[in-house]
């Protein structure tokens, strides 16, 4: 009941604080695009891998220069398996009593070209960052709580792989503003 109560405080806060950020979309290919940062919760170690890879993905194949991670872990514990060289790992200890975080993992000072959501459930803490920080065009999972957030929605099956969603955000960035 009390997290009820809080995720819905925190949704509100949320709403009023996207309410003053001014953002500008840009519809942009893929292929001029210099930087990404990438947003998911720690799940399972096979779901971590995929979007790591995807990650390592826009860097190498793609000439990203700048693609950074932030994840969200629920447990006490940080899994064996992230490697937090790599990924800026939030937990419910950053985040304040509405479930925002804390302004340093809201990145206000950078802006990126990209930023793509991997959270298929909205969440509070994640959907600040995405909502709050700055990039030039925003994609994600369809879903109503979060469509305000998104200029690409990649509408996915329940069943779709994390692998099956991410080839589908290099197929449709790599379509847009093509001639």
């Amino acid at each position: 009941m009390i997290g009820l109560l809080t995720n819905s405080l925190g949704k509100w806060k949320l709403a009023n604080l996207v309410k003053k950020a001014d953002r500008k979309p840009v519809a942009m290919n893929l292929d001029h695009m210099e930087s990404a940062l990438v947003v998911f919760h720690i799940n399972t170690e096979e779901e971590y891998k995929v979007v790591t890879d995807f990650c390592f993905y826009l860097k190498r194949n793609e000439g990203l220069s700048r693609v950074e991670m932030i994840a969200f872990c629920g447990a006490k514990e940080i899994p064996q398996f992230v490697d937090q060289d790599k990924v800026k790992v939030l937990g419910p200890k950053e985040c304040n009593i509405y479930g925002i975080p804390e302004s340093s993992y809201l990145n206000t000072n950078k802006s990126y070209d990209l930023m793509v959501d991997f959270t298929p459930v909205s969440f509070v803490p994640t959907d600040a960052i995405l909502a709050l920080t700055q990039a030039k065009t925003k994609v994600g999972y369809h879903q109503e709580e979060k469509e305000y957030i998104f200029d690409l929605i990649i509408d996915v099956a329940e069943n779709q792989l994390y692998l099956d969603y991410s080839k589908n955000i290099i197929r449709y960035l790599k379509m847009i503003n093509k001639v």
